[in-house]
């Protein structure tokens, strides 16, 4: 079980990232909210975050999970390279 806050760190906006476990009690990790390119130019910086996971879906091994959030919206999402490819 994780708890997610929306925080300012260091003078970055984004999510503060911790467990609910007693066991990691304490310990944290910092999304921050970096934005999104588009061209030559970046958006939304300080509201919007967008973090790719290494877990492959095991139903479709062409796609993979990534964890986008805009200030008070999280979601987890998957995509595939099928309709979707990096430039």
């Amino acid at each position: 079980m994780l708890m997610m806050t929306w925080t300012q760190y260091k003078g970055s906006h984004g999510y503060k990232v911790e467990s609910k476990k007693t066991d990691y009690a304490g310990n944290w990790i910092f999304l921050p909210a970096a934005g999104y390119r588009l061209g030559g130019s970046i958006y939304d910086t300080g509201s919007y975050g967008k973090y790719w996971s290494s877990t492959l879906d095991a139903r479709e091994s062409c796609s993979a999970y990534y964890l986008k959030f805009h200030v008070a919206l999280i979601r987890c999402c998957r995509q595939s390279s099928a309709w979707s490819t990096l430039a």
